[in-house]
Parts: structure tokens; sequence; C-alpha cells
């Protein structure tokens, strides 16, 4: 049995962490809500949580210094035009270095997700 939420605040995390996370998901069909805050991770690789696949309902990512390319990354894992994460409601991305361009793949990602 795997409880409903995980936090690994400033856990130093490292992005082969994530990725075993991510492996682990599966397992623990409960697990809704993860909570990553202040992880900084130089591949910014958080976008592996948010595949079509994912239970996950509630990702926050606050102070992970997520740039354009981690909000890239985050809105293509979102939705491409054949495949959509459906059970996201909430994603906190608060105190991250995205600017116009990533926020525009961002907005991409949920436009398509509908």
């Amino acid at each position: 049995s795997c409880p409903p939420c995980g936090r690994f605040m400033h856990a130093e995390l490292t992005d082969r962490m994530v990725m075993s996370l991510t492996n682990t998901l599966p397992l623990c069909s409960s697990l809704r809500f993860v909570s990553l805050e202040g992880n900084i991770l130089p591949d910014q690789s958080f976008h592996l949580l948010l595949t079509e696949s994912s239970v996950l309902t509630q990702l926050h990512l606050r102070c992970n210094r997520i740039g354009d390319e981690g909000a890239r990354l985050i809105g293509s894992a979102l939705s491409t035009p054949t495949s959509a994460n459906k059970s996201l409601i909430y994603l906190n991305l608060a105190f991250n270095w995205i600017g116009d361009a990533g926020a525009a793949h961002i907005a991409q990602g949920l436009r398509l997700n509908r």
C-alpha cells in the first residue's frame, strides 16, 4: 500500500532519482500528489512524471529553477497531437525561471490537453 502523497522538498534529488520515481509510480496506484519543490535538476527531467499513463493529480515543482527548456519538455509531456495526460489537475510551477517562450510551450501543452 502506498501513501496518497509523496513529499521530496529540498531533498537534493538527481535526474536519475526522478527517473526511478517515474518507474515506481505505476506500482503505487494510490499515489496522487507529489511535491518536488526545491530540487534543482541539471537535465530538468520533471517532465518524466507527466506521461500519458501517470495517475498524479497534483504535481508541485516550485523553486526548481526550471527554465524555458524544462517548460518545453513539460508542455510536450502534457500533450501532443496524439496523446495527453488526463489525470493532472494541478501543476505548481511558481518561482522558477520560465520566460515567455517557456510559458508558450506550457500553454500549448494545456491547449492540446482539452
